[in-house]
């Protein structure tokens, strides 16, 4: 049975895969085929580099597509990646979203990495993913087990600190949000350059009490009174900044 479903998933991203091609070739073969005039041909032809039996043989090629019935074959392309989606999204079966990890629609492999249920070795794959779109499914669906062994808890603490210094600041942004970060992962947020981060930081509910002390003298106000009023905020960090007068 698992071996069945490996098959048709891979039937469906090549698919996927193929129609995708068929569309793009399309486009280029309505592009060439739109001019009408002569000279203009010739001189397009001597600008873009295309030789007249290329050019022929693409022409060739736009005959057969039409007569397969284009649009039948874009909405066929449609219905593979809503259906790529969709389980991407829900499925729980770890073998189907390794399998679906791979897939060549950045949409299908953001779903993997929001979904909770993908094993941590696609999640790591994907943290590594050149798509933004997708790191950021990473982010929001990595969970910190206390109870897991400590070889998973170095791993998701590996992963997190990778994210945490993630170039795109949508990534960090979902990070800082996500309720099941590791320990560790909080003291590298708090020196993130980007006040909104820090701000958001100060603002979650989970963040401890040695964080939120080194935020109350962070150098923009509205990261500071956010780790004020922070109901973890030591009330012994309030009475030494009170007697400093350093509360603002």
């Amino acid at each position: 049975e698992e071996e069945g479903r490996r098959r048709r998933i891979q039937d469906m991203t090549k698919t996927s895969t193929m129609l995708r091609t068929i569309g793009l070739t399309l486009a280029l073969l309505c592009t060439l085929a739109g001019t009408s005039e002569a000279a203009e041909e010739e001189q397009r032809r001597k600008t873009e580099g295309v030789e007249l039996t290329v050019e022929k043989w693409l022409r060739g090629h736009l005959s057969k597509l039409e007569g397969w019935g284009i649009s039948k074959l874009l909405k066929t392309e449609q219905s593979v990646d809503r259906e790529q989606k969709r389980r991407a999204n829900t499925s729980t079966n770890p073998l189907e979203l390794s399998l679906l990890a791979d897939d060549e629609d950045r949409g299908v492999r953001f779903y993997v990495a929001a979904n909770r249920n993908t094993p941590l070795g696609s999640r790591i794959h994907l943290a590594g993913d050149p798509d933004a779109t997708v790191r950021v499914g990473v982010a929001m669906a990595l969970a910190w087990d206390p109870l897991a062994t400590q070889s998973t808890r170095k791993i998701v603490t590996d992963l997190a600190t990778k994210l945490a210094g993630d170039p795109n600041v949508l990534v960090r942004l979902a990070l800082v949000e996500n309720k099941q970060l590791p320990p560790a992962v909080f003291d590298t947020l708090a020196g993130d350059p980007e006040e909104m981060i820090r701000w958001k930081l100060a603002s979650n509910l989970d963040t401890p009490s040695r964080v939120l002390t080194r935020l109350t003298s962070d150098a923009r106000r509205p990261v500071r009174l956010a780790a004020l009023h922070h109901r973890n905020l030591p009330v012994s960090v309030l009475t030494t900044m009170a007697a400093d007068g350093d509360v603002d």
